[in-house]
């Protein structure tokens, strides 16, 4: 029997239902439609297996669409705070090499909390290029080209990271770089390359997996600053979008997920200062029976 001749609608319809009791979402399942589809179009091409994929016309993304991910997506305070405890932990590390990289990966990690940029405007990052000094602050600034969407991009890192990049840039990188000389601000551990968009990938998944026990990539903390941004400031809609460098609309659509928070936030933020309040309050009376 042919191979072809082996997929039937039976049989198709018994490999859906295994998918979806495995757990496979709607767009993980049409693509292995598309990839059995691709085999047996190399074991006998001149099958007509159009149905397998578009059933009586209809395509299989109609039929099956992909539903939205539920993201969980942390607070960008606590990302901050994660990638800063990140290069406290590394100057306790005794070789030079893991203390080196430890320390990248948390500044690393503390940038993205901060301004969130994409991972290839982050990867293009280059000393004097991108990343320049004014006053007590360092600034990151990108032209269109390095931006998605063409987008020119201007802003200083907090005040806080300007000792941490000053050491990064003076003592650790330095190690990385293993002898070699050029402007790329990340570099790789393994031979002193500059960090390409993928390097930068995989750090954040191994590392976020290790605190957080879910690995996640680095889009998730533009996520994350648009969905804190509102949540603290929700008067000022087009807080996140500047510093995305998007649209208000594109923040609304794809980042923000923070609609429905709102009255719980501002209900658990007033309990939050009125027990701040009265610690204060308590601290005042009672702080000299101490």
């Amino acid at each position: 029997m042919p191979p072809a001749a082996r997929l039937t609608p039976a049989r198709v319809r018994a490999y859906l239902g295994a998918l979806r009791a495995a757990g496979n979402a709607n767009s993980t399942i049409v693509t292995r439609f598309f990839e059995l589809r691709s085999a047996l179009r190399i074991m006998q091409p001149e099958a007509d297996l159009r149905w397998l994929v578009s059933p009586k016309g209809t395509p299989l993304r109609v039929l099956l669409p992909a539903g939205r991910r539920a993201v969980d997506v942390p607070n960008s305070a606590v990302l901050y705070a994660w990638g800063r405890d990140m290069m406290r932990d590394a100057l306790r590390r005794e070789h030079p090499t893991v203390r080196a990289a430890r320390y990248r990966d948390g500044l690393l990690i503390a940038v993205l909390a901060a301004v969130a940029p994409r991972i290839r405007t982050l990867a293009a990052t280059r000393i004097g290029w991108h990343l320049s000094r004014h006053g007590g602050c360092f600034w990151l600034a990108y032209t269109s080209a390095d931006v998605k969407n063409r987008r020119v991009i201007e802003y200083p890192l907090p005040p806080e990271l300007t000792s941490c990049v000053e050491r990064y840039l003076e003592v650790e990188r330095p190690r990385l770089l293993k002898g070699r000389q050029h402007d790329w601000f990340w570099v790789r551990r393994s031979d002193g390359a500059g960090m390409n968009e993928s390097d930068i990938g995989s750090l954040v998944r191994y590392a976020s997996k290790a605190r957080f026990g879910t690995a996640f990539g680095p889009h998730l903390f533009r996520h994350a600053l648009a969905t804190t941004a509102a949540r603290l400031d929700a008067s000022n809609p087009g807080l996140a979008a500047a510093v995305l460098a998007v649209s208000d609309a594109v923040v609304d659509a794809h980042y923000n997920l923070a609609k429905q928070e709102h009255a719980a936030r501002d209900h658990v933020r007033l309990i939050d200062e009125e027990r701040r309040r009265t610690r204060l309050l308590a601290g005042r009376l009672f702080g000299s029976l101490e």
